[in-house]
């Protein structure tokens, strides 16, 4: 029998074997060996023999272990707290209250999670999660072998607190921002917050109940240490706190970085130490000028050149006020005038050229020349050929005196030529910088072309009865006395039905009712690049001329009709008022009567196909008649064809005499 509490014990024996020949062997083929720790039960070992020919024997004996029973006592109420991985598995040796129970190993431990509790149903494993946090269950344990068993109540809470992990931050006495998130965002430090962690779920970072700064002196290790005390809740309302410590260190001479030389603008703010930097500690992508018990101050020298263009050797002086030393660096900064003078550029220019010489004398406008930095000293202007003239700088009326600026003044230039001149400005300051600005000088000829027209022009009508007479046609040898181009309009002196004679054109429509006469025409000529098209009478009149030709028109051509042109169109799309087949039909100036007359004789009415001929007969006033015919070919839509069918109605069968005769009728279905 097993004592109380154990679950199996250690036997000791032996097994002989014996034969009349030596070389036999004793193996164990079940059970257990000796010495081996024997469970409750029986166990049944058995053992063979064999000889050195192979015969056999065998023997087998019984080891029956007691287990120790006990009733069972179990604790009415039972609290739990939840582990690690927020698992708790519940075992037989915490819930029973009696010293002497039999084998822990061998019970059975289930809960009942359904109220009432205490009558089941029993479930397995024991194993209770969060989910069961600040519930109530039922539990038993029983002995399977003995079937005693005992239950009680059980509390299941969650008290292990979360876990918070605050490590140290060391960091330069030169951070003067040590926010958290600085510290996380801005300078990398990623443990900044301390980690917060839970077996049972989320663990809640709470805002800094306690900070404070112990500032310590020159032999310390740290130039200050930081306090925080941080507190996480978990979903239990569980709370842990850590003490964060943020180690401040020393600035030392060879932390401290200087500003670099630089070339600025001289028309920017003034160099100080705000604009051109001063010494500082890199943290991360941050630099900091405030240095803890490091110091310094600055000594420069000027020295002057072009304009306000200016040098700057600035010698830095730092020191360390804890040990004592100190180290100089030297920060070159140069103003400079990089920027051209500005000019204030005239407008564009137009004068009239002399009758003498077709050329221009030209007044060149003066104009303002500024600077940001350096006095402008000196303007050039440039034009054709290589022609220039040198400006003379000037101050001006109610100039003020602080600004750098002058007026340059030029003077008369001859010869420009008729056209358009481009015009260069070119200033230059103190420093050697330039600038330039451009405008357009045009000179045009003031005096207007001379006009000549052709005689004894004559012009044929078609067959259309009109003529287009264009203007150039008309030109006898116009002319410019400065040797510009000269460009033509005209038109009737008299209006007349097929021209309104509105303004002047490119062309002159000449038409039937000029025929056998002559008509007076106004040739216009310009100067000036004309439009395409008509141009009012008004348009460049100090720039033009004109004289007036005299044309004969002549009718050479007998009666005569042109019909428009044949047209095959499909049905769908066939306009009966024939309207749209009219264009293109003409007729010459003999005619002095049309009629038209349409033929339907080819044209199949009901289908709307077929051929309709149309014919234009034309009389002339000795009553001679002539006729010309336009053919309209009207096709079927064989696609509208192909989609045309019908459907008859079914057969059917009458078994009555009733007088219903409603038997259906063909369906015909497709377009048109």
């Amino acid at each position: 029998g097993l004592p109380p509490g154990q679950c199996d014990t250690v036997i000791q024996f032996t097994v002989a074997a014996s034969d009349d020949q030596p070389g036999f062997t004793l193996t164990q083929t079940a059970g257990l060996p000796s010495g081996s720790a024997f469970p409750t039960g029986l166990t049944l070992n058995t053992f063979l023999v064999t000889d050195a020919s192979g015969n056999t024997a065998s023997c087998s004996f019984s080891v029956e272990v007691w287990y120790f029973q006990a009733n069972l006592n179990c604790d009415d109420l039972h609290q739990v707290s939840l582990g690690a991985g927020c698992e708790y598995p519940l075992g037989a040796a915490e819930v029973l209250e009696n010293i002497n129970v039999g084998c822990l190993d061998s019970y059975e431990v289930t809960l009942d999670k359904t109220a009432p509790y205490g009558n089941g149903p029993w479930v397995s494993p024991p194993v209770l999660t969060g989910a069961d946090h600040n519930k109530t269950y039922g539990y038993r344990v029983r002995d399977p072998q003995s079937n005693f068993s005992c239950w009680g109540l059980l509390k299941i809470v969650d008290s292990a607190l979360p876990i918070l992990d605050c490590p140290d931050i060391t960091l330069s006495c030169v951070v003067n921002n040590l926010q958290p998130a600085f510290l996380r965002d801005s300078l990398g430090i990623a443990h900044a917050f301390p980690t917060a962690t839970d077996n049972c779920g989320n663990a809640t970072l709470s805002p800094m109940t306690l900070t404070s700064t112990t500032q310590l002196d020159c032999d310390a290790a740290f130039y200050a240490v930081v306090n925080r005390r941080w507190t996480a809740t978990d979903d239990h309302q569980n709370t842990a706190t850590c003490l964060q410590k943020i180690y401040l260190t020393h600035v030392r001479l060879a932390d401290v970085q200087f500003p670099p030389d630089l070339t600025l603008a001289c028309d920017g703010p003034p160099a100080t130490p705000a604009r051109t930097g001063t010494p500082f500690v890199q943290v991360g992508n941050f630099r900091f000028k405030d240095l803890c018990f490091i110091g310094y101050n600055y000594d420069e020298e000027h020295t002057q050149s072009c304009g306000n263009s200016l040098q700057i050797t600035r010698t830095w002086d730092i020191v360390d006020f804890c040990s004592l030393t100190e180290t100089t660096h030297t920060q070159h900064i140069e103003i400079r005038d990089q920027n051209p003078p500005t000019i204030a550029c005239p407008e564009n220019l137009t004068v009239a050229a002399t009758p003498e010489n077709c050329r221009a004398a030209v007044d060149l406008p003066d104009a303002v020349v500024s600077d940001a930095c350096s006095s402008p000293v000196g303007l050039t202007a440039y034009w054709a050929d290589g022609d220039s003239m040198v400006a003379t700088l000037s101050d001006f009326l109610a100039n003020d005196p602080a600004q750098k600026d002058s007026l340059a003044l030029l003077g008369v230039a001859d010869n420009f030529p008729l056209g358009t001149t481009t015009v260069t400005y070119r200033a230059q300051d103190e420093c050697g910088n330039t600038g330039e600005c451009q405008f357009e000088l045009s000179v045009w000829d003031g005096a207007p072309p001379l006009a000549v027209c052709k005689s004894g022009l004559t012009i044929a009508l078609e067959t259309d009865g009109r003529a287009f007479l264009p203007a150039l046609a008309l030109d006898g040898g116009s002319w410019d006395t400065c040797g510009a181009a000269v460009f033509f309009k005209a038109r009737r002196v008299v209006a007349a039905s097929c021209e309104p004679n509105n303004g002047f054109s490119d062309f002159v429509t000449l038409c039937c009712a000029d025929a056998g006469g002559t008509v007076d025409i106004q040739l216009r000529a310009y100067d000036v690049l004309l439009p395409d098209g008509e141009v009012a009478d008004d348009f460049a009149q100090s720039q033009a001329n004109q004289c007036v030709a005299r044309v004969s028109v002549l009718d050479t051509l007998p009666l005569q009709c042109v019909a428009p042109p044949d047209v095959i169109v499909n049905c769908d799309q066939f306009d009966p008022t024939f309207s749209a087949y009219d264009l293109g039909y003409t007729q010459t100036c003999q005619a002095t009567e049309a009629t038209v007359l349409t033929d339907y004789t080819g044209f199949n009415l009901a289908c709307q196909t077929g051929t309709v001929r149309r014919i234009w007969r034309v009389i002339s006033g000795a009553q001679d008649t002539l006729d010309c015919v336009q053919h309209i070919e009207v096709e079927a839509d064989t696609a509208l064809m192909r989609g045309f069918f019908v459907r008859f109605p079914d057969d059917r069968v009458v078994t009555n005499c009733m007088t219903d005769t409603l038997w259906g009728e063909p369906q015909i279905f497709g377009s048109n």
